[in-house]
């Protein structure tokens, strides 16, 4: 039986307009990393003090760690905005807020007085509060990353070559289910 969706309802979003929201996300999250990066690397002072934090003062690997970090979070934000295999960028994008977030976190948690090194745009601020919106800016980027990985999830959605609307695909099926020659120890 079909069920009709109560009168009042907007309709359900089609492939076009799941298809903006993940770009929009992934253009979003790709320009929050590239201007941390940017950051960083112009004052690298206060991801210096962080990372001493983790490492220990006089470690030889604070100083990798930044460059790492640098390094990785402007790949990451070149491949958001290129829009290269936006599932995985959301992935590895999840993955690199929930760390920051936890750190940012745990900084809160033991009452840091410094900045958290995380690129912030906050020069003039208390670095407690600085901390803060650091902590809310990250649970708001992965609420909207989560949201769009959840919308490429579900179905997945391909673009049409004639330059129509783009094509929804069910993926939630086997492949084996389409095929009537397979057959499996349960056919019998």
């Amino acid at each position: 039986m079909m069920t009709l969706p109560h009168p009042g309802s907007p309709p359900a979003p089609g492939p076009r307009q799941r298809l903006l929201f993940v770009r929009v996300v992934t253009l979003l999250l790709g320009v929050v990393f590239l201007a941390s990066a940017y950051l960083k690397a112009i004052k690298p002072a206060e991801t210096i003090t962080s990372l001493g934090m983790f490492f220990g003062d006089q470690s030889a690997y604070t100083g990798f760690a930044l460059y790492a970090l640098i390094f990785g979070e402007m790949i990451l934000a070149g491949a958001l905005l290129a829009n290269i295999a936006p599932r995985r960028t959301l992935r590895v994008s999840i993955a690199a807020l929930l760390v920051f977030t936890v750190w940012i976190g745990y900084l809160l948690s033991i009452g840091w007085t410094k900045g958290c090194g995380c690129g912030s745009w906050t020069p003039n601020l208390d670095p407690t509060l600085a901390l803060w919106l650091s902590l809310g800016r990250n649970i708001f980027l992965l609420a909207f990353a989560f949201a769009a990985l959840k919308t490429t999830r579900s179905r997945r959605i391909q673009a049409d070559p004639s330059g129509n609307a783009p094509a929804e695909t069910d993926t939630r099926q086997s492949n084996f289910s389409k095929d009537p020659t397979h057959t499996s120890a349960f056919d019998v």
